[in-house]
């Protein structure tokens, strides 16, 4: 199938005006001047999507999917304030809830051009909300506590274990995320770190997302 439009952007290309795609078996197999792709491929039908612009997938760098239902609560709050309503309203939503609400997600980010996440959750649902979605991913399972808890590490080792099970042969890759400075003791942090390089995987971690949470970590203040 040949999709053409007024623009193709590829990646290690000039854009190509009056260009088209070719698409077989649900692979890019050739991208030029629709002109020529034409010609070279009479066989093949034509989807025209006129002044548009065809591009590679938007990257979103930082998703919690299961939070999309919170879009707009509590936004007029300071940091500190806003994130205990947020842990308060959490504790109402069942499991169905939150796999409604991690859809919602995964649906707004593909009609908005977006098919890579990085997602950090703690819930193992969500990998099969995004699977089923076409996402591709990479999902970072949280820790977080102020305790040195050894009982922590190895249930993210053993929950870490069983989604690459899970994942395995799929689009989603599985990460490890520590939530942040003022959630995780130092200890953990440690431990964290010492698992992801033993278990080889991507980590990331939530740093300065606020004034408030910078005070707090620097100064021990708000």
């Amino acid at each position: 199938m040949l999709i053409s439009a007024k623009w193709v952007l590829p990646i290690d290309k000039e854009p190509i005006e009056d260009g088209s795609i070719l698409i077989d078996d649900g692979k890019i197999k050739a991208i030029g001047k629709t002109e020529k792709l034409v010609k070279k491929y009479k066989k093949e039908s034509q989807i025209d999507t006129g002044l548009s612009a065809i591009l590679p997938g938007f990257v979103d760098c930082h998703t919690h999917l299961e939070y999309s239902v919170f879009r707009g609560v509590c936004d007029d709050l300071s940091f500190g304030e806003w994130k205990i309503q947020q842990q308060e309203k959490s504790k109402h939503l069942t499991k169905t809830d939150w796999q409604l609400s991690a859809r919602l997600g995964a649906q707004e980010a593909l009609r908005s051009g977006i098919t890579t996440i990085a997602d950090i959750t703690d819930k193992s649902d969500i990998l099969e909300v995004i699977k089923e979605a076409g996402l591709r991913a990479r999902v970072f399972f949280e820790v977080y506590g102020l305790k040195d808890d050894a009982k922590k590490i190895d249930t993210a080792s053993k929950a870490i274990d069983d989604w690459k099970k899970r994942t395995k042969g799929s689009l989603v890759k599985v990460g490890i995320s520590p939530h942040a400075a003022y959630t995780t003791s130092p200890q953990l942090l440690k431990k964290v770190a010492a698992l992801a390089e033993k278990k080889k995987l991507l980590s990331c971690v939530h740093v300065s997302g606020s004034m408030d949470e910078y005070n707090f970590v620097k100064y021990g203040s708000g």
